[in-house]
């Protein structure tokens, strides 16, 4: 190696120290946005650095150190800056707007679960630019439908109802304030009125809008076959996952094949290769012209072409931007005769990728994306294959399986930090349907794609084709056990998990071994030492989460070795998800709990019984109880007097009574209350009132029972039917909770909320803190945490 070479070879190294510095600074804001300011300043020194290393060819340990530490301060400032801006521009207050807006991209879901992403035209002070609409919906004929059709590129006068960004805020649900940052929309509105301007008079439309027309051209079409797959078919073209059924989606994530259903990076350079090849064909019919040209400059630029024209059919997601950044690299690269390894240019496109938008690094898509491709690219090697044809297919499958090994363990941690749980049959089901859908449905998705324009029966009939072999893999999926493993890790828990990984994974001698007991410690480290990535790590005898579960109730009760669940929260009937399954389920597996003791419903409400039905269909529960029979299920009649402890744990009915007669239904609500172990001379109880109201009240102070508990659940979310004056001074609590919708005009009471307040009694709510963890007879009698303070954009 000459002098020339190794100097090339020593800024190549430093600059990859510098783009490591840069990411880690981003990941520091992003996951501690409130880091100190003094790494901010400290990347002013990045730029006289960076020269100062293009001039000089003595490098020093010192100047490396110095160089990281200015680029770690930038990418943490330029994150930190990005990030508040972001937060800044969400909307404070709702209010009612009227302006012209512009449709952009297609929209996600249909029927009631429709929702359009649109800018403002002419920007106005103190409103976002961006918002995502909800349709209010007109009754027609039966039919729920949005009162407009917004297309790709379309400008309408709109008059819209804007709320500020809100979400279910609740262990292991979707986070949809976060993907709202994630996205930069500033407010959410429902659409009242909407009127279509002349595309004329709105201006020349975007190339990016013809795009979106035909991803919306592609799923009109593909909505039309007769076939249940079809959803799935459609999210491997284009990535539109507006048609797929919440139990199919489900499905993919138990069995560990969910990615298989987004665009990735294989997908798009399939196609452009596919694309390539045709090109080729049609040069090769004049092979003199290659003695002018060389083939790479004629098929280099289709290759890119198609390779950024089918990212953005993709949506522009980021796996797909990651592969066109690593193409255009390499290509760039390979025209300027420059040699870079495949994990220098995957490092330098994940850096353009949050260069971009920092905000990038909260989806899950992005290291699922990286990390998986750093896998494959240390990992996948050519093999030295000998002997007879079963023997060199025995070697090919025996590398299939240790990478798919490789694969699954060493992406825990990242479907951990996402997903909350681990599929169990993830490698097996992985090696059935990888090839399935990567070699053969993919492949011929594509063929039709490019042969629709030409002849749509074919392609019909071969995406019909294509439909069929996904249902045959949908049928083997629901045939196989369905187990996986949920497990609770702190940010630095889940780094050194990923160590642990790493190490058992490479080569003996290559990292020492003992690293992996240190690290192993830590992952078991008490979860008070660290801030909790999902909930909180209790000891108390009883842990008590009122879920947020917006306007309903749901509360998961937690002994030692028992759990029950008190209300499963809301569901329409015309809904296709309920609160069962958007955030019940999901707490039931964050907590790693696939059984129940007891669902007891206060009252048959669909605010309280929506999800009962999801949740028996997902998981078996011994006993079901309400204060009336259920038509789908048995059911206990919950009746005063009841008793039965758990762990130490007193369980308590208090009401209704046999023969209870009343006017509202709600007033038959089951009213429990939960009495942790003796501790420090005091026994810890807390009220659940359900939708009790005065009555209810009355007849329990009459009766004398024993109301006093330290912490109160409102009875029927706060209203003014219900908390007495008398009542609450017989219970006295210290802090009083309810649970209600965030913008419900009837739910709590002003009367009730001052009238706690006039008493000292602490009010909380799943509003402002999203679902409440109450731990009962621990150290200070009970212990409240909110989730909303673990998230710099959930917090109120």
């Amino acid at each position: 190696m000459d002098e020339k070479q190794a100097i090339d070879v020593v800024q190549l190294n430093l600059f990859t120290f510098i783009l490591v510095a840069f990411v880690m600074g981003v990941m520091t804001a992003i996951v501690y946005p409130t880091a100190s300011s003094v790494w901010i300043w400290s990347g002013l020194l990045a730029v006289p650095t960076i020269f100062w290393t293009r001039y000089h060819r003595k490098r020093s340990l010192l100047f490396c150190a110095l160089s990281m530490l200015a680029t770690f301060g930038f990418g943490l400032g330029y994150a930190q800056l990005t990030l508040q801006t972001a937060l800044d521009d969400r909307l404070k207050t709702p209010q009612t707007v009227e302006t012209v807006v512009r449709v952009m991209g297609i929209s996600d879901g249909v029927d009631e679960n429709w929702r359009q992403v649109v800018e403002v035209v002419d920007p106005q002070p103190n409103i976002p630019k961006r918002w995502l609409l909800y349709p209010k919906f007109s009754i027609s004929n039966e039919q729920r439908r949005p009162i407009a059709n917004l297309q790709a590129g379309e400008l309408w006068r709109v008059r819209v109802k804007l709320t500020p960004p809100h979400g279910i805020a609740s262990p292991a649900a979707f986070d949809q304030e976060q993907w709202l940052l994630t996205e930069h929309i500033g407010a959410t509105g429902s659409l009242e009125s909407a009127t279509l301007i002349n595309s004329e008079a709105g201006g020349i439309r975007l190339p990016l809008d013809r795009i979106d027309r035909l991803r919306e051209h592609l799923h009109d079409h593909l909505s039309m076959l007769d076939s249940p797959a079809r959803a799935v078919l459609l999210a491997l073209l284009t990535g539109d996952r507006a048609l797929i059924d919440p139990d199919l989606r489900q499905l993919y994530q138990q069995t560990g094949i969910s990615h298989l259903m987004a665009i990735s990076g294989p997908h798009v350079v399939l196609a452009a290769l596919m694309m390539a090849w045709v090109m080729q064909s049609i040069l090769n019919i004049r092979p003199l012209l290659y003695l002018k040209v060389p083939r790479s400059i004629l098929l280099i630029p289709v290759v890119i072409t198609v390779v950024v024209l089918y990212a953005l059919l993709a949506g522009w997601g980021v796996p797909a931007q990651r592969t066109v950044l690593m193409v255009c690299i390499a290509t760039g690269l390979a025209l300027f005769r420059k040699r870079w390894s495949t994990v220098y240019i995957l490092l330098m496109a994940l850096a353009l990728t949050l260069l971009i938008d920092p905000l990038a690094i909260y989806q899950s898509g992005l290291w699922l994306s990286f990390v998986a491709t750093a896998i494959l690219i240390s990992w996948v090697q050519q093999p030295i294959v000998t002997g007879h044809r079963w023997q060199r297919a025995l070697q090919h499958v025996k590398g299939l399986l240790k990478l798919q090994t490789a694969m699954f363990l060493l992406l825990i941690p990242v479907t951990l930090a996402f997903f909350h749980q681990i599929p169990v049959l993830s490698i097996l089901v992985n090696l059935i349907a990888i090839p399935l859908i990567g070699l053969l449905i993919v492949p011929l998705a594509f063929m039709a794609l490019f042969i629709l324009p030409v002849w749509s029966g074919l392609a019909d009939a071969i995406w019909i084709l294509a439909a069929w072999l996904l249902e045959q893999l949908h049928a083997l999926l629901l045939i196989l056990p369905v187990k996986v493993l949920s497990l609770t890790l702190t940010p630095i828990g889940l780094a050194a998990l990923a160590v642990v990984m790493l190490v058992g994974l490479m080569p003996r001698g290559s990292i020492p071994r003992g690293l992996v007991l240190p690290c192993l410690a830590i992952c078991f480290l008490p979860m008070w030492m660290s801030r909790p990535l999902f909930g909180s790590q209790h000891d108390a005898p009883v842990k008590v989460q009122v879920l947020d579960v917006g306007q309903g109730l749901a509360v998961l009760i937690q002994t030692p070795k028992h759990a029950m669940l008190f209300d499963t929260g809301a569901k329409r009937a015309e809904a296709r998800e309920g609160m069962g399954e958007r955030v019940v389920l999901p707490a039931l597996s964050g907590a790693g709990l696939f059984h129940l003791d007891r669902i007891m419903i206060s009252h048959a409400d669909y605010e309280h019984n929506g999800g009962l039905a999801a949740i028996l269909a997902k998981l078996p529960v011994d006993h079901v109880s309400s204060s009336k029979a259920l038509l789908t299920v048995p059911t206990e009649l919950c009746q005063s007097g009841q008793h039965w402890q758990w762990d130490g744990v007193d369980f308590d009915i208090l009401a209704p009574w046999p023969n209870w007669n009343v006017i509202d239904d709600k007033d038959q609500s089951c009213v429990l209350k939960i009495t942790a172990p003796l501790m420090q001379n005091h026994r810890v109880s807390m009220l659940l009132m359900g939708d009790a109201g005065f009555d209810v009240e009355s007849r329990l102070i009459a009766e004398n029972k024993s109301l006093a508990a330290d912490v109160l659940l409102l009875g029927d979310h706060g209203s003014n039917r219900a908390s007495s004056d008398s009542f609450i001074n017989a219970v006295a609590p210290e802090l009083a909770v309810y649970s209600s919708g965030v913008f419900s005009k009837k739910y709590p009471s002003d009367l009730i909320i001052a009238r706690l307040k006039a008493k000292n009694i602490a009010v909380e709510s799943t509003v402002t803190g999203g679902t409440l963890t109450i731990d009962l007879g621990g150290q200070d009698h009970f212990d409240l945490s909110r989730y909303r303070d673990q998230y710099i954009w959930l917090k109120r």
